[in-house]
């Protein structure tokens, strides 16, 4: 049996994302500004186990999201494949026509999908500190 995410990264997950220090790493705020592939990169880094997908229309890249143990995993939390197609077709009318597994972060893959000019390493060590309550 799989560990639950939270207990596997050992963080508050998905708390972490909705603080105002993780808003803080953004650019524009939000992660619908490409937050959303920061925040997968970084939890795909302190966990090799977690696949990272990339969602994509027939303009690019829309949404990047985590997959561990069938389920899929964004800011939101846990969700179901269809669950996060809803959301984006619902909130952003978009229709989701391919999938792209990311093997391993890189340079070239992570200017797809995030601005490179945003600090990855310093955002993943903020991933690391635990979430008092």
């Amino acid at each position: 049996m799989l560990k639950p995410l939270s207990q596997l990264l050992g963080i508050d997950y998905p708390i972490k994302a909705k603080t105002n220090e993780a808003f803080a790493h953004l650019q524009d705020g939000d992660f619908i500004a490409g937050g959303c592939a920061l925040y997968a990169i970084a939890l795909k880094t302190l966990e090799p186990a977690i696949e990272l997908v990339i969602l994509k229309s027939v303009s690019g890249p829309e949404h990047c999201v985590l997959k561990y143990g069938g389920y899929f995993y964004d800011a939101d939390g846990e969700q179901s494949y269809g669950d996060i197609v809803a959301k984006l077709m619902n909130e952003f009318n978009c229709t989701i026509v391919a999938n792209e597994i990311v093997e391993s972060i890189d340079t070239e893959q992570c200017a797809e999908i995030v601005d490179v000019n945003w600090d990855i390493p310093r955002f993943i060590q903020f991933m690391k500190i635990p979430v008092f309550s």
